[in-house]
């Protein structure tokens, strides 16, 4: 995946060590959106390694939503948000 730009967190998760991170960038020339729970000891070194280089996501988390197109559909967003969000 080639790096276009690192989004936001969606939100600091349960009190849990990890947060869950949007990324997004290209695949085959076509935009792609990566939900990652990253360990938020490894975040830093993901916003790192990832500001003008492909990387692998895999090794910095575990993806829990991905797909093609240059936003994440407003129902993954919502549902993350159910989830995820702040409590």
């Amino acid at each position: 995946m080639g790096a276009r730009k690192m989004g936001n967190f969606l939100s600091k998760l349960k009190p849990r060590d990890f947060v869950v991170y949007l990324s997004q960038g290209f695949f085959d020339g076509k935009p792609t959106w990566h939900y990652l729970e990253v360990n938020k000891m490894k975040l830093p070194l993901l916003l790192k390694e990832a500001g003008n280089q492909q990387i692998d996501l895999v090794n910095y988390g575990k993806i829990v939503f991905s797909g093609f197109g240059n936003e994440p559909p407003a129902s993954v967003k919502q549902y993350l948000e159910k989830k995820y969000g702040n409590r």
